[in-house]
């Protein structure tokens, strides 16, 4: 499956990895944002938020991240995929596209943990138990 996602003026078509990738980019970052996102009380996670938790990855981790979700993305109407070198003075828009890939490869589990957030915020602005 693929979806065109836009960063700034460019839209990239980015290609769904495979269900063993996916499994990998979980087992990569999904604790991470999960943790990220259940702390800082977001409401949704979104493009920016995912782009600033890729920040606290390390490099090899983020490399890694990158080679899944962007291994067949390619700007809209042309044909060369993709590399790193083409965002020498774009670094905030390479992980924008990174974090866009991230929500195509792993919505399901945005929608889950979206969902469970909400359910603990709801818990946690309850009324008060008496003692």
């Amino acid at each position: 499956m693929i979806k065109s996602i836009n960063i700034g003026a460019n839209t990239f078509n980015v290609t769904r990895a495979s269900a063993v990738n996916q499994k990998t980019l979980m087992t990569l970052i999904g604790a991470k944002i999960a943790l990220n996102s259940a702390t800082s009380q977001v409401a949704m996670i979104d493009l920016d938020f995912l782009a600033g938790s890729l920040l606290t990855l390390n490099e090899q981790t983020l490399d890694k991240v990158a080679s899944i979700v962007l291994y067949k993305t390619v700007e809209s109407g042309g044909d060369s995929l993709v590399t790193l070198e083409a965002w020498q003075y774009g670094m905030i828009e390479y992980f924008q596209l990174i974090a866009g890939a991230i929500q195509h490869n792993l919505s399901d589990f945005f929608l889950w943990l979206d969902a469970k957030n909400a359910e603990l915020a709801q818990a946690n602005s309850g009324p008060a138990l008496n003692q």
